[in-house]
């Protein structure tokens, strides 16, 4: 028995022993051979240049608009035609609350006159008391998201929908009352709102802006013939007296970028109808634009005017404004500089596959502070690949290698 129990003891220690050398033997050979990996990305990279220049439109500033009391009825970048109503001044206070309760009333009248129209069963109701939970829980949520801009839509919906119930036990009598009384109210309102106020109207098509920046009377299309890069840092440092009216519209559907650039940059453009455009805030979206004008050379800088007639409802707040000029972008894979090799004359990354290390060759498009871009190879299934796990540290390698 005790043979027996002294043998058990020999043959854990045996076994202790064995883990710890293996242990040991793990952690040198990981102190002598780390290995390091990395994942591969797709990447673009973009050849460009930072200029600052200003956006250079037709542009009618709207008069009549001194009055606090306004209701402006234009959408920014919305587009106008001759004679739309565009704003709606009011004389008083008085006027203003009118106007809300016209409003309103003629809300309710479209309503009620819709309700008269339909057929009521109970499966109606249900319908509407589930759309007016939904509409409760969706107003709830756009508040604890924070979306501000939509509470208002929302908040009419819930309304429309709650009036809409109030009104489904009505008799055909008791809604003809209810219409025929907001008719007289409508009417009434009506009379007095037209006598107190007053409808601006817009002057010619155009898109409409809520942004007067005393630019408008300075940069005209007219000054880009005449245009140097002097004449841009002129324009840069002044600050003209804006507002003083409520919008204005911008007239046709061109707008132009002028800026400047260095004489060897500038040169790049003269032989290109087009390049790409990237503005640095507000509106980020690549815009393709033309390449109208590369003046001669000032002082090392040239005058540089781009075109655009698309894009224009949505760059309407832009006028002061730096932007990147994309010349070419690079698109390729994203692999450190440390996991690239040489073997026998091929460049290439050892990937780890399963166990084993496996090496792949790479061609390579560009370089960055720390890392390659390599060209994809879509046909080779065997070629390096988004997602690949490359080997960015480790000892000796070889193709096959076990490094797991």
């Amino acid at each position: 028995m005790r043979s027996g129990t002294f043998a058990t003891k020999i043959i854990m220690f045996l076994l202790l022993l064995g883990v710890l050398i293996y242990m040991g033997v793990y952690i040198a050979s990981s102190l002598l051979d780390p290995l390091q990996t990395a994942l591969v990305l797709r990447y673009s990279a973009d050849e460009s240049v930072t200029a600052g220049g200003v956006l250079v439109r037709s542009e009618q500033v709207l008069e009549g608009g001194e009055s606090t009391l306004m209701d402006i009825l234009c959408a920014e970048g919305e587009r106008v035609r001759a004679s739309q109503s565009v704003a709606v001044v009011y004389g008083d206070e008085e006027a203003l609350e009118n106007a809300d309760a016209l409003s309103e009333a003629e809300s309710r009248l479209s309503q009620l006159r819709t309700l008269a129209a339909e057929s009521h069963s109970t499966s109606d109701v249900l319908l509407l008391d589930g759309e007016i939970e939904d509409a409760v829980y969706t107003l709830n949520a756009a508040v604890d998201a924070g979306h501000l801009s939509t509470l208002s839509d929302l908040g009419e919906k819930l309304k429309t929908l709650v009036f809409r119930r109030a009104y489904t036990y009505e008799n055909s009598d008791s809604l003809s009352e209810s219409i025929t009384a907001l008719e007289a109210q409508v009417e009434t309102l009506r009379g007095t709102v037209q006598k107190s106020t007053q409808e601006i109207t817009a002057p010619c098509a155009g898109t409409f802006s809520g942004l007067v920046d005393g630019f408008e009377s300075i940069l005209t299309p007219d000054i880009l013939d005449g245009f140097t890069p002097s004449s841009l840092d002129a324009l840069l440092a002044e600050q003209p007296a804006g507002g003083g009216s409520f919008g204005k519209l911008i007239l046709g559907g061109t707008w132009y970028y002028a800026c400047s650039l260095p004489e060897e940059t500038a040169a790049r453009l003269k032989d290109r109808t087009s390049v790409r455009l990237r503005f640095t805030r507000d509106y980020t979206e690549e815009i393709t634009m033309h390449v109208d004008r590369v003046g001669e050379a000032e002082d090392g800088r040239c005058a540089v005017v781009l075109s655009c007639d698309r894009y224009l409802e949505q760059i309407t707040l832009l006028r002061r404004i730096p932007a990147d000029l994309i010349f070419s972008t690079t698109t390729g894979l994203r692999v450190p500089t440390a996991a690239v090799r040489v073997q026998e004359g091929v460049t290439g990354v050892y990937c780890v596959s399963g166990l084993r290390a496996v090496f792949k060759p790479v061609t390579i498009l560009g370089q960055a502070e720390n890392y390659y871009i390599a060209a994809i190879d879509a046909a080779n299934s065997r070629a390096l690949k988004a997602g690949d796990e490359v080997i960015v540290a480790a000892g000796e390698l070889y193709d096959g290698k076990v490094v797991r």
